[in-house]
């Protein structure tokens, strides 16, 4: 019987051989369907250079640099000088990194520091949401280490997305561990999931269209009755009639004289500079 089993141990280690090597094509396969969807087409790589940015690898993952690209302004740090760090936004499956370069320009005009990151997506690797939350942590953890080198207090970090860029960061702010949570949120009609657990935010300003039927706008009033509800301060600036997305538009809307994007963008300088002025706590 002995002998027997031994004489079998070969079948049987390429038996489990097989079925590994199974595995691993499966999984090839399914990351390649992942990438070649319709929706997939046409999608680009992200830039390795923006005009006017400096740009850093803050990580390597799925076999490729992933980026972060900051504006930072010229003149001297003010001591109000805030930082955004911006995620784009498509649903984890594409996205555009220049989505924010505009209003991260704007900010630079205005004396702060915006940064654009990029992440993970369907289309470009095979990923999903949670490949795409745990490079927005690798992101901000990244510049919390390189705060100086940037010109940046990592004290006054801004965490801003829209839509699933949102979603990445809200998760960040509310995983954020004791002595680095940000020092607020500026969210673009966000893609926030179930909100199943207590929140406990920092200053919070949330952009949202009330006609949104990809991602309703239920989700961002319970995010700011929750953060309201644990003492926080979160705004919710409703949009009527407006969908997902609509912050992109450039076409003047006559019921309040402004483009959604001058507007929304003329309400989160707003915002940045008020959080600008706040003592820091401690």
């Amino acid at each position: 019987m002995k002998a027997a089993s031994l004489a079998s141990l070969p079948v049987l280690f390429a038996i489990v051989a097989l079925l590994a090597l199974a595995i691993v094509a499966g999984r090839s396969w399914l990351q390649s369907r992942a990438k070649s969807g319709p929706e997939c087409r046409g999608i680009a790589a992200p830039p390795e250079r923006v005009d006017g940015a400096r740009s850093a690898v803050y990580r390597v993952a799925s076999g490729r640099a992933l980026r972060i690209h900051g504006f930072v302004p010229q003149d001297p740090a003010r001591p109000d000088r805030m930082t955004l760090l911006f995620f784009f936004g498509g649903g984890f499956v594409v996205g555009d990194i220049l989505q924010f370069a505009d209003q991260a320009r704007a900010l630079q005009a205005r004396g702060h520091v915006a940064l654009l990151a990029d992440y993970r997506v369907r289309c470009r690797d095979g990923t999903g949401a949670r490949q795409a939350i745990a490079d927005g942590h690798a992101a901000y953890a990244w510049l919390r280490a390189h705060a100086p080198d940037w010109g940046v207090d990592a004290r006054r970090i801004v965490l801003a997305g829209g839509s699933a860029g949102g979603r990445i960061a809200f998760e960040i702010a509310r995983r954020a561990p004791d002595g680095a949570a940000p020092a607020a949120l500026l969210l673009f009609n966000p893609d926030l999931g179930r909100l199943d657990e207590p929140v406990r935010l920092p200053p919070t300003l949330v952009f949202h269209g009330d006609a949104d039927t990809d991602v309703p706008i239920a989700a961002s009033r319970r995010l700011c009755e929750r953060a309201h509800a644990a003492g926080g301060d979160c705004r919710l600036q409703a949009y009527p009639g407006a969908g997902h997305g609509f912050f992109n538009r450039r076409e003047v809307d006559p019921a309040t004289g402004a483009s959604p994007f001058d507007d929304t963008l003329a309400r989160a300088l707003a915002f940045v500079d008020a959080v600008g002025a706040r003592p820091l706590p401690g």
